[in-house]
């Protein structure tokens, strides 16, 4: 879990502007431009210590803004511990501590800085490695104490900064370079997770104008990179030593811009370039050619971890470039190549978004039961996706140039509906005045997909059951019998086993029905495709308005983050839908979700609030802390008493938000 709140956490910050070389100074920049306005926070500084707590050995410090800019301040000469900086080494997890509290303790309040600046809150959080306390992120303003959700958000930045504290505290002061030697390394350093955000992004790519306009924004996020050429298609490569010598090499290679001047769209792309050193790459499937890319680097020191990484966003184009083939042959009818019923779900439903383990199952079930004529019954809550499911099962079958058949069963009259599934002859009840074909009959050869199954009567039940069985039925007031070759994919978000205990859903029928069983999760349960899902939909309804938004607040993504979604993915897409038409900057920074805490009455005497199990879970450690007045390991520590490592404990207080309050 750590690594994926580091990634994410980098990823919303924007620290992808970095690069290998860990610039601390640079790191404090950004973060505080970005940390500052969201939390209201008006000082940030950055502490480390020696390994025996004994004395400060750097601090980086932002200062007050000067015409509108925010500087650190870097001190780099050792500065001893004691009083107030020694009892802040001393935290083992996050304090809030205010200026009369300081002053109360200490006679003074705590001075930030060499300029000796003075707040009148602060916030103090530890980084911490394998029980080792490496410094402490420290967070100051005038206005009130830090939010729980900054707090909470906060724990995290501090978990990444000590992971890259502890793996280059030795040269924190060394000259930068463009990349270390070492890629492994650097993993879950700011590169990589613009890898991540590049591969997010290009899942969302449906053409070639989207393509350019994602791959110019997220290349920038890679700070060695000045500038992109992209040539796709292919059509585009003239015969020339220059594509030819990218193409040959399979690998990326190094090509200087002089050598590239007499090609005019290499020539015009490079007018404003000097002595630069581009890097070429070709980008294939199988044996053909999809395209080619050129990267003009900032810095002229090479290595192969620089080469290396260029290969992996390579890689990443080429599954766009890929998925812009598959779809462009596959609209024009000119496809030449087997496709799997795994490649017919993922090209033909680009819209179902989802990378959790939870969706990797779902998909996995899904082809394999794509290519077959088997009964599918889909099982999840409202608002999950089990029409778009039940289409991509028809679209990646053999019966996909026939349109597949749906009926809501809930949505029709019960004494209607048996028409509607089997048609009926003329006249044979009041109103019937011609002959209706009926939905079974226009599936003949196709799927038809009965969503809320469940809500049919008994009646209608025994007769389903026949067509599953005999493959025929009879209009309603018809003498012949209908044969019909029909593959049924049902879907509802009750519990039939329940339905057939009570009575409601008969068993035979059930059990005709559950051959293949594909269970949707619901999104609680896979919130890791939130962000996926919430950035899917904004594209789709910026686009549509027209509007140039950028993305979300980590006020609104922690909202989401946290919030059940009793809806599920279809109440997620209409507050994305609404919040897209009320927001007028180039930033979502509210979503209207629903209070997180409901209210339930007890015995007459009044109203207690419902908590969360991490709510509960956030109370019982802080009255535990209390209890040990703070104290978290050793014989009488809060981990003892609760059965837990200390490490776990520590963990724990950081993603709940706790904060050490003066009363412990």
């Amino acid at each position: 879990m750590k690594n994926q709140q580091t990634e994410f956490a980098t990823a919303t910050i924007g620290l992808g502007a970095f690069d290998h070389s860990f610039n601390l100074r640079e790191f404090l920049e950004v973060l505080v431009r970005k940390l500052c306005p969201l939390f209201s926070i008006d000082c940030v500084a950055l502490v480390l210590y020696d390994e025996k707590l004994e004395y400060i050995r750097n601090m980086y410090c932002s200062v007050p803004p000067v015409n509108g800019m925010r500087n650190v301040e870097v001190m780099t000469k050792s500065l001893g511990l004691s009083g107030i900086t020694a009892e802040i080494a001393g935290y083992q997890f996050p304090v809030l501590k205010s200026h009369d509290e300081w002053v109360d303790g200490y006679g003074e309040n705590h001075c930030v800085s060499q300029q000796g600046l003075q707040y009148k809150y602060h916030c103090y959080i530890p980084l911490e490695i394998n029980n080792m306390i490496l410094g402490t992120l420290e967070l100051h303003n005038d206005d009130k104490h830090l939010s729980q959700e900054g707090m909470s958000f906060c724990c995290t930045l501090a978990d990444l900064l000590a992971e890259l504290v502890d793996s280059k505290l030795p040269a924190l002061q060394m000259p930068a370079h463009l990349v270390t030697d070492n890629v492994e390394e650097d993993r879950g350093v700011p590169h990589y997770a613009a890898l991540i955000a590049l591969s997010n992004a290009l899942l969302l790519v449906s053409d070639e104008v989207q393509l350019e306009e994602v791959v110019g924004r997220q290349l920038l996020q890679f700070s060695f990179i000045a500038d992109h050429l992209l040539i796709y298609p292919v059509d585009h490569i003239a015969e020339h030593a220059v594509f030819d010598n990218v193409i040959s090499a399979g690998v990326p290679v190094i090509i200087p811009a002089r050598d590239m001047r007499s090609v005019p769209v290499l020539s015009e792309w490079l007018v404003e370039a000097h002595d630069d050193v581009v890097v070429g790459t070709a980008m294939y499937q199988d044996t053909a050619l999809l395209g080619l890319l050129y990267l003009r680097l900032k810095n002229k020191e090479q290595s192969a971890p620089l080469l290396e990484l260029i290969g992996a966003i390579a890689a990443q184009l080429t599954l766009a470039l890929n998925n812009l083939r598959y779809r462009q042959e596959l609209a024009a009818g000119t496809a030449f190549f087997p496709l799997t019923a795994q490649d017919r779900l993922e090209y033909a439903f680009p819209e179902i978004v989802g990378g959790s383990p939870q969706m990797q199952e779902v998909f996995n079930l899904m082809g394999q039961v794509a290519p077959s004529t088997a009964t599918v019954l889909i099982l999840g809550e409202t608002g999950v996706g089990k029409e778009l499911i039940a289409g991509a099962i028809h679209q990646a079958s053999d019966r996909a140039e026939r349109q597949m058949v749906r009926i809501n069963c809930a949505a029709i009259p019960a004494n209607l509906i048996e028409s509607e599934l089997f048609g009926h002859e003329k006249g044979s009840f009041t109103g019937a005045t011609d002959r209706r074909t009926g939905k079974f009959e226009l599936a003949d050869q196709s799927t038809i997909f009965l969503d809320e199954i469940g809500e049919l009567s008994l009646d209608l039940q025994v007769k389903l059951l026949r067509v599953l069985q005999e493959k025929e039925f009879e209009r309603i007031g018809g003498s012949g019998t209908i044969s019909v070759d029909v593959r049924v994919i049902a879907a509802t978000n009750r519990n039939l086993l329940d339905e057939v205990e009570a009575g409601r859903f008969r068993m035979d029928l059930y059990y005709r029905l559950n051959v293949f069983p594909i269970s949707l999760p619901s999104l609680r349960d896979r919130r890791a495709d939130i962000p996926l899902l919430a950035n899917f939909f904004l594209e789709r309804y910026k686009m549509k308005s027209g509007k140039k938004i950028s993305g979300f607040s980590q006020k609104v993504m922690s909202a989401m983050m946290k919030y059940r979604w009793p809806g599920n993915i279809r109440e997620l897409e209409h507050l994305i839908e609404r919040q897209v038409i009320l927001t007028e900057g180039t930033l979502i920074r509210d979503l209207d979700i629903p209070a997180a805490h409901q209210v339930m009455a007890t015995d007459g005497s009044g109203q207690t609030e419902i908590k969360t199990i991490a709510q509960n879970e956030r109370d019982h450690i802080f009255s535990v802390l209390r209890l040990c007045n703070g104290k978290i390991s050793g014989k009488n520590g809060a981990a003892k008493l609760l059965g837990v490592p200390a490490t776990t404990l520590n963990s724990k207080i950081k993603k709940l938000g706790l904060s050490r309050q003066h009363h412990f």
